[in-house]
């Protein structure tokens, strides 16, 4: 979720689409919650819902529609860093978002690596807390406060209720939070009150290079969840074994590839998975004999398709797939000596898919973006839709939600800006698959479908990777080698001095221990976990996320404080 620094035409989903979503919103309840709050008195809820903006934006000194002092939240901050350092060495962290979009995201934004198109109206560096020195506010935390604090939920009460669910007005007409992180052996999600599945369901995935890597501030993890008509059988049960096979083909055509899978019976569409000439029980797909099927879904998904109401397209997810990304605080586990994911949340973001697009609309309004800005002399500022009670809408189909640390540290819903913050790398970069990053990296192996609390990080590969003018490489390393940091920001000192000599080359021995261990370069120490969550809580007790969220040990250094539009970064070659 990284780099955006060419903008093309505002994000605009067609008016009429957006006028029926919001009616319907504003009545009925989103689509982005499974339980919707009815029909209900429409004044009625627009007050409760005021009332409710109102006392969020009292309690926490903040405007939960209007955009502030940044009128482009959804360019992040990486966007601008120096890609040249003060000895003229080129770093290079763009490349992983800034690439060829593979089929069917028509976004080729390579030319980003050498390039900062950022719109004049932010070219001086809105994300103001980075330079901000924090000295003094991180002397008055211990230790102990601040393990105290992020061993203590902020999201389930003692009797296993959803806290911001709670408190969320009953007209809310978004996402209404209603995953309880309490997994089976299968990584399904079990509400602990009734014993049924949510439909929610955890995976593990070769963490997003950069920013989402436990050193440089939190943990993560990524549950995804189908529509219902996935999840139940032909008579509208509730199926697993449906449900498993129906993940799994999805899984394939998001991958585009062959996978290995949990066992999944075959016999639920007679379709030869793994190509081996008879039905039976199949333990991975094979993408042609997945592709030459006539069904490819099963059980009342499988229905649907026959009558042509959903599709098999490879590359894009059905219509309503779900996704929930909580960011943690950092606990430190003093009998294992590693840190592990906390408690408390840091923040609790939520996409869905409320309008399928096809690969030729996609590619029709990427052209259409791209003619559009040959008539400009300059990037020109985009616009999403939604609001903070509604979520913030893509043009690629998706509605974004996020909830977030109050002052007092509960969870509250996110403003408008600070969920458009999240919405520009969710819609037009070449990095993404269909709006996500998380599950086109999901293991494949069989237990890929686990949360990460019941299977960690220890013992996983370094991935290999393509690149087309590097061929076969090892994706962190390639990582350390191209960027000569472990983070966009080049502020970890910390996996500088492990991974590099003091002449700035790699250390092949650390390279060699990571190669199987991705935990040697992804796991800080204590020191470091400590002092970022007690930086992180300064934001949060100052509300100020939306001038920057990121926890920097010693400062933005190697940043911008203004770009130049258009101005060259330095790079020569770009990486793809």
């Amino acid at each position: 979720m990284i780099f955006i620094r060419k903008t093309t035409k505002a994000r605009n989903i067609p008016g009429l689409f957006l006028a029926i979503l919001f009616l319907t919103t504003a009545l009925f309840g989103c689509s982005g919650s499974e339980d919707s709050a009815g029909s209900i008195n429409s004044d009625t809820a627009f007050d409760n819902i005021s009332l409710y903006k109102k006392s969020l934006e009292t309690n926490n000194k903040i405007d939960m529609s209007a955009l502030s002092q940044n009128p482009a939240p959804y360019i992040p901050p990486q966007c601008y860093t120096k890609v040249l350092d003060e000895n003229e060495q080129v770093h290079n962290p763009c490349y992983i978002c800034h690439v060829n979009g593979k089929h069917p995201n028509p976004v080729d934004d390579r030319f980003l690596q050498s390039e900062y198109s950022l719109p004049p109206k932010v070219s001086f560096n809105p994300w103001s807390n980075f330079f901000k020195n924090r000295q003094t506010e991180l002397s008055k935390i211990t230790d102990s406060e601040i393990l105290t604090y992020v061993r203590t939920s902020n999201y389930l009460t003692d009797n296993n209720t959803i806290k911001i669910s709670e408190e969320l007005p009953q007209e809310w007409p978004g996402y209404r939070p209603d995953c309880y992180f309490n997994f089976d052996k299968n990584g399904f999600d079990i509400n602990p009150n009734t014993g049924e599945m949510t439909g929610w369901r955890a995976f593990r995935y070769q963490p997003f290079p950069g920013t989402f890597w436990p050193t440089n501030g939190s943990f993560d993890d990524v549950l995804i969840r189908l529509p219902e008509n996935f999840r139940v059988d032909a008579n509208q049960k509730v199926n697993t074994d449906v449900y498993k096979y129906n993940l799994a083909v999805v899984e394939a055509m998001i991958k585009q590839k062959s996978i290995n899978t949990e066992s999944i019976n075959e016999g639920l569409t007679d379709c030869d998975l793994d190509g081996n000439g008879s039905i039976q029980t199949a333990e991975k797909i094979n993408w042609t004999s997945l592709k030459n099927c006539t069904l490819h879904f099963a059980g009342a998904a499988g229905e649907l398709e026959k009558s042509g109401e959903i599709f098999f397209n490879p590359g894009l997810y059905p219509k309503n797939t779900g996704f929930l990304h909580s960011l943690r605080y950092i606990d430190w586990n003093d009998a294992s000596d590693i840190p592990s994911m906390a408690e408390r949340f840091k923040e609790l973001r939520y996409m869905k898919k409320v309008k399928y697009l096809s690969a030729e609309k996609l590619q029709d309004l990427y052209n259409q973006d791209q003619f559009e800005d040959t008539d400009k002399d300059e990037s020109s500022i985009d616009s999403f839709f939604g609001d903070f009670s509604t979520g913030v809408y893509t043009e690629r189909g998706w509605v974004l939600q996020g909830f977030i640390e109050d002052t007092n540290g509960e969870l509250r819903p996110q403003t408008k800006e600070e969920t458009v913050y999240c919405a520009g790398c969710h819609s037009n970069i070449g990095a993404i698959s269909d709006g996500t990053f998380a599950f086109p990296r999901k293991f494949y192996n069989s237990n890929g479908w686990e949360h990460w609390t019941q299977q960690g990080l220890q013992g996983v590969d370094d991935q290999t990777v393509h690149y087309e003018n590097f061929g076969d490489v090892k994706e962190y390393a390639f990582y350390l080698e191209q960027n000569g940091y472990g983070d966009e920001f080049r502020e970890n000192e910390e996996v500088r001095e492990k991974f590099f000599t003091e002449n700035g080359e790699l250390n092949q021995d650390m390279l060699s221990r990571m190669e199987d261990d991705i935990t040697v370069l992804l796991y800080p120490s204590r020191e470091r976990a400590l002092k970022l969550n007690k930086l992180y809580k300064i934001i949060v007790e100052e509300q100020s996320f939306n001038q920057g969220r990121e926890a920097l040990t010693e400062g933005a250094l190697n940043v911008y404080m203004k770009v130049v539009p258009n101005m060259g970064s330095g790079l020569e070659e770009v990486i793809y």
